[in-house]
């Protein structure tokens, strides 16, 4: 969008000589910025480039042409780009550039060596699977012991996460529990097996977060519609969050947060499903 003042802009005046208008020159050149900004690119394109993302319809040519002479536009070779583009743009657009440039860099995994791309800068590991690798490395001569987590309501030593759970007590095998209003018997299992598998405590001995059951239904029937998910896998997903805050003594979130629409749980979706589907092979 141009500034405040655009319109008394001797550019922008001799613009609207040319193309017809104040009116007419304001609509285009916001078109043409809008194309740019989305792209995050300075470089237009060819005349036909231009022209498209103005939305003109004069003689083919005249606008481009009008551009340049007024300054709005630089033309090299054919190829125009916006005149001092990152000068004016907006601090969204610089940042999705620098994402996009990100994007493509390659880097390689912190794990496994493969080379893999993302938008996070702090992303390390090209998959889940080589984070919880990572993980088992760093604390395998710190004394933890292999198997799934069990996290309890204990201040215990947290211990490391296999991708095949034994069947052994755990939050997440327990008999079922009564069926709670507004929720199947299936779904009540899995919820309370969460509930019942959050600490009390946060890595740094404060205490962790409460949710209240009533505050759960809502929260854990959306998200399982929403994303069309097994009680059973959100369940994991949620058990598998816990194990890596803990085990990197990082916060944890409320349940009633995790089970929020910034779907905290979600990364671990793969890695449960791969859990899910060991059990069922072992059994």
């Amino acid at each position: 969008m141009g500034r405040p003042g655009l319109t008394m802009n001797k550019k922008f005046r001799r613009l609207a000589l040319e193309v017809g208008g104040n009116a007419i020159a304001r609509g285009h050149l916001e078109l043409l910025w809008d194309s740019a900004y989305e792209s995050g690119d300075e470089i237009v394109g060819d005349v036909v480039d231009v022209e498209l993302a103005a939305d003109w319809k004069g003689s083919s040519g005249s606008l481009a042409k009008a551009m340049t002479n007024a300054g709005f536009l630089d033309e090299s070779g054919g190829i125009y780009t916006v005149h001092d583009f990152w000068h004016h743009a907006p601090d969204y657009v610089a940042s999705r550039r620098s994402r996009e440039v990100l994007r493509k860099k390659a880097r390689p995994c912190d794990h496994c060596g493969g080379v893999f791309h993302s938008a996070d800068a702090k992303s390390k590991y090209c998959t889940p699977a080589c984070r919880t690798a990572a993980y088992r490395d760093r604390h395998s001569d710190a004394g933890v012991t292999d198997g799934i987590v069990t996290v309890t309501n204990k201040n215990e030593p947290v211990t490391d996460c296999d991708t095949t759970p034994s069947p052994s007590p755990s939050p997440l095998n327990k008999r079922i529990p009564p069926t709670k209003v507004g929720l199947s018997e299936l779904e009540t299992t899995w919820l309370t097996r969460m509930r019942e598998g959050y600490p009390e405590k946060q890595p740094d001995g404060t205490a962790a977060p409460y949710s209240a059951p009533g505050s759960l239904i809502k929260p854990f029937k959306r998200t399982l519609k929403e994303n069309k998910i097994t009680p059973e896998e959100l369940a994991w997903c949620v058990h598998l969050y816990i194990q890596r805050m803990l085990g990197s003594k990082r916060y944890v979130k409320a349940l009633a947060t995790v089970l929020g629409p910034q779907k905290v749980w979600e990364p671990e979706l793969d890695e449960a499903r791969a859990m899910i589907a060991s059990q069922q092979v072992s059994a």
